[in-house]
């Protein structure tokens, strides 16, 4: 694994946010000024932890901070949904293979070459986005007993990654037995074959 100082994007990342404050986890000094960078990381990147690796505190102290302090917690969510909105961004440009990948020739010369088209990327920004007409069309057409499940990007920030991999897989499970909509039409379930 390769320091987060060799990685360029990384380097580029913090100095677009700038170095952290000093900090010094005995002093307990976390204040204003790290509130405020930390925010600004995540704007950046949507990972408290690795903010706290940065600025040399453990994710917990975080946490801690975004639990007494309401402004900070505010800040803490907008920052999140901004660096969302910015990803989704980032995966709509490379589902469509728009720019240039930097590639290393066999002689060591870094060239340019146009993306293509991310058919995987593609495919998952289509369905997140039938999934939400799924939510928003389907509703008022559900037989009784139905529940509906909304998880915002804030909800999942607060899971484990293993409690976020029960939760992928437990939604898939689900998924599968879904009805599909189009448009707002329900289509009922289709047989799998040798299922």
């Amino acid at each position: 694994m390769t320091k987060a100082q060799d990685d360029p994007q990384f380097v580029s990342l913090v100095e677009s946010v700038g170095a952290p404050p000093p900090f010094h986890p005995k002093a307990k000094n976390f204040g204003d000024e790290h509130k405020a960078w930390v925010l600004a990381f995540l704007r950046e990147l949507p990972s408290p932890q690795m903010a706290a690796r940065v600025i040399g505190c453990s994710v917990d102290n975080l946490y801690e901070h975004r639990k007494r302090d309401p402004a900070f917690k505010a800040g803490w969510d907008a920052a999140m949904e901004d660096s969302y909105d910015t990803l989704l961004g980032m995966a709509a440009e490379e589902a469509a293979g728009v720019g240039v990948r930097h590639v290393v020739t066999g002689k060591g010369e870094v060239i340019a070459v146009p993306k293509d088209r991310n058919d995987k990327i593609l495919s998952a920004f289509i369905n997140f986005r039938l999934g939400q007409r799924h939510i928003h069309e389907g509703l008022g057409e559900f037989e009784s007993g139905t529940m509906m499940i909304a998880v915002t990007p804030r909800q999942l920030d607060c899971l484990t990654r293993d409690e976020r991999g029960v939760l992928t897989y437990l939604l898939a499970k689900l998924e599968a037995n879904a009805p599909k909509t189009i448009d707002g039409v329900v289509e009922p379930p289709r047989k799998i074959a040798g299922g």
